[in-house]
């Protein structure tokens, strides 16, 4: 804990970081305010909820981060630290906080900046700011309010605007009104009702990152994002888009990476035409209810390393098959698809595979099998809440250099394969495996083991004895597991000479 006398000590301190420190009552001692040679300081995830006025002495700051989950009561303290590079407000503060900030000229980073505690005409002198993050809670600032005061930040280079009290009304049905022409702004987030975007000229040239969020987009954006050339991430989320229909042309997005969606209620077709994107490497859908299957498309892009899709909807059809999967993917993450069929056989093929997720509802299956020879570059593996699996095949040759094994959730799940040794595995970890009575482990088998963590498996009843020919193992943990457990792993327990050297941790 943080206390007075800490702080009285060290006077002379110019660093000062209290990442998750914990304040009595979360009032920070005023002596904190004799620390006048102070260049940086965080209160970061503290417990911190009063600062006190003695903090205006703090005047040779630099760097001062108040990004504190609580509500925050604070003076108005901040306009004599005219040294300060960075800022980093707290997200709530206390309804009647007002904060003066119009000294703060030396300014590059200025974070959670809230028009209900600070005053934007303080913004005007800020004309080195980097990056800004502005939220606005007060329905008499207008987008053309916000241009008119942004419009000397020419170094800007990252913009984030979100209006908490997100309007629908025609006052801010006015794209036009915003600025757009920041020479060096990269990127951009935009949480605000916005139901048309400007066209392509009108937004910075430099632009490569833009992420949209409950501007209630009315027709496909894709048109007008394509054609910014230097864009490399796009991120599409809550009500961003609003309608039925979007479409990838030929040659658009050329410098393209990364490309989610999330959220999107009403989005129900997507094309992707052959040559979009050519630079793709991850894309992400989740909860996109309505939207029923990938496009052909993406088999043309064949940069495209990592896909992930979560929570679809009953009509989603994820079109496992070679001819639709991207054959270079390196990374697939899967759930919600609801596949009845064993979907390694598909998978298996896709002969560059390193990382498999199979998460919540995406199999509704009994049985799986991994084939001689599968699998041939997998190095991690996660199954996570399959509820309807019970089977697990795994032939002696599948997944050589298989390093971590995760299963999660899987209730019906009996018993785990042999999987002809894991010969490469290092890792493996079972959590909530209901069912589960019996685990055999055969001499040779996973001589690379090192850590294992077995969590709320009630029926498992003892560590397997061949545990005790895998030297490499480490770590051993386990949650909410019988208390006998405990008791007979440890020296002199019925089960310690299968594990003797092992540091185990129990919860």
């Amino acid at each position: 804990m943080a206390t007075s006398l800490f702080f009285t000590r060290h006077k002379l301190m110019r660093v000062l970081d209290l990442f998750e420190a914990e304040f009595e009552g979360g009032k920070v001692p005023s002596s904190i305010g004799k620390l006048i040679h102070l260049r940086y300081l965080s209160f970061k995830w503290s417990n911190a909820t009063q600062l006190p006025s003695s903090m205006r002495n703090l005047k040779k700051l630099l760097y001062l981060n108040l990004n504190i989950h609580f509500e925050v009561y604070m003076p108005n303290i901040l306009n004599e630290m005219r040294e300060l590079t960075f800022l980093c407000l707290p997200k709530r503060l206390h309804d009647k906080t007002k904060l003066e900030l119009g000294n703060l000229v030396k300014l590059e980073t200025l974070k959670n900046f809230n028009t209900k505690h600070e005053r934007v005409t303080d913004l005007q002198g800020m004309t080195r700011l980097r990056s800004l993050s502005i939220y606005i809670t007060n329905e008499s600032y207008t987008t053309k309010t916000l241009s008119s005061l942004l419009r000397e930040m020419r170094c800007l280079e990252n913009l984030t605007t979100k209006y908490y009290d997100n309007s629908t009304n025609d006052d801010n049905d006015d794209e036009e009104g915003f600025v757009w022409d920041f020479v060096n702004l990269k990127e951009l987030k935009l949480e605000i009702y916005m139901p048309r975007l400007p066209d392509a000229q009108r937004f910075p040239s430099h632009l490569t990152t833009i992420l949209l969020k409950e501007c209630l987009l009315k027709e496909d954006p894709m048109p007008i994002l394509e054609t910014l050339l230097h864009l490399k991430e796009i991120s599409l989320h809550d009500r961003s888009f609003c309608g039925r229909r979007m479409v990838c042309s030929r040659d658009g997005f050329p410098q393209l990476q990364t490309l989610e969606f999330d959220g999107l209620e009403e989005w129900e077709e997507w094309i992707v035409e052959e040559g979009s994107m050519p630079l793709l490497r991850t894309l992400e859908i989740w909860d996109c209810p309505k939207l029923k299957e990938i496009p052909d498309g993406l088999r043309f892009i064949t940069n495209l390393e990592d896909l992930r899709v979560y929570n679809m909807g009953d009509e989603f059809d994820l079109r496992l098959s070679e001819r639709y999967l991207p054959s270079h993917l390196t990374t697939i993450s899967l759930s919600g698809c609801r596949l009845t069929e064993d979907p390694m056989p598909i998978l298996e093929k896709l002969l560059h595979l390193k990382e498999i997720r199979l998460w919540s509802k995406f199999f509704c299956g009994r049985r799986m099998v991994c084939s001689r020879d599968g699998f041939s570059q997998l190095q991690k593996l996660e199954f996570r809440g399959l509820e309807e699996w019970e089977e697990w095949i795994v032939e002696e040759g599948s997944m050589p250099f298989l390093h971590t094994l995760n299963i999660w959730s899987c209730r019906e799940l009996k018993e785990i394969p042999d999987g002809g040794g894991f010969p490469q595995l290092q890792k493996l970890q079972f959590d909530g495996l209901k069912e589960w009575e019996e685990w055999i482990v055969e001499e040779g088998s996973m001589p690379l083991l090192h850590t294992l963590v077995i969590w709320d498996c009630p029926k498992l009843k003892e560590l397997p004895d061949g545990l005790r020919f895998i030297t490499s193992l480490k770590n051993l943990e386990f949650y909410d597991m019988e208390k006998g457990w405990k008791k007979r792993l440890s020296k002199g327990g019925k089960d310690y000479y299968k594990v003797p050297s092992v540091k185990f941790n129990d919860y």
